[in-house]
């Protein structure tokens, strides 16, 4: 799990979350882009490819906004709950 937060970066959660077709896990990256960017998952996967050893490259991303972040009442992400925001 990670999470970079400033004004002007975007922000990433990363979970890993059980596949449904194998016992492997899946690495899942969620994004919550600054506001009036629109991310492109095939150019956020390149970056990721550069910039990170390879099992640790994102096998899918979510774009969503912070207010859909589960979060409790002191403002942390609640890292269980996380999976139903990726439905």
């Amino acid at each position: 799990y990670s999470s970079k937060s400033s004004s002007s970066k975007p922000r990433a959660l990363f979970k890993l979350k059980a596949a449904t077709t194998s016992s492997a896990p899946l690495l899942v990256a969620i994004i919550i882009p600054s506001d009036g960017m629109q991310p492109d998952e095939e150019q956020l996967k390149q970056h990721c490819q550069r910039e990170m050893a390879a099992y640790k490259v994102p096998h899918r991303f979510h774009v969503t906004s912070e207010d859909q972040l589960p979060l409790t009442t002191t403002g942390k992400v609640q890292k269980m709950h996380l999976h139903q925001l990726l439905g």
